[in-house]
């Protein structure tokens, strides 16, 4: 990694100093990397991207849970799978029911369910 460890915005560095956020100088990039790399779903072309000028850095982050290229069919099946996963029966009635009328009323809900909104 070609970015060099030095205080860019002193004042900031400072106050987190102060306040005992900042452990050492220059351990942040490599404690992203570490953290990011002990994820389920890391992989080689998530990782952190790093890039340096003069007077500043820029580091760009990937969404490690977005696995990309969804078709709507397959996002909504993967939806479902998520939310029927551990469900019971009246809460999976409740899904099927907005997924049927999603423009329906709390009040509509509750009536067509059984259940109480408090």
């Amino acid at each position: 990694m070609l970015v060099p460890s030095r205080r860019r915005n002193p004042v900031i560095a400072d106050v987190f100093q102060r306040l005992n956020y900042m452990e050492r100088r220059g351990s942040g990039f490599k404690k992203i990397i570490e953290d990011y790399e002990v994820q389920h779903n890391y992989n080689d072309d998530l990782a952190p991207v790093f890039k340096s000028q003069y007077d500043a850095f820029f580091l760009t982050l990937k969404n490690l849970n977005y696995s990309g290229g969804y078709k709507k069919d397959s996002f909504n099946d993967r939806l479902n799978d998520v939310l029927n996963d551990g469900l019971n029966e009246s809460e999976q009635e409740l899904l099927t029911i907005i997924a049927a009328a999603p423009s329906g009323t709390q009040d509509w809900y509750c009536e067509k369910t059984g259940f109480s909104i408090a």
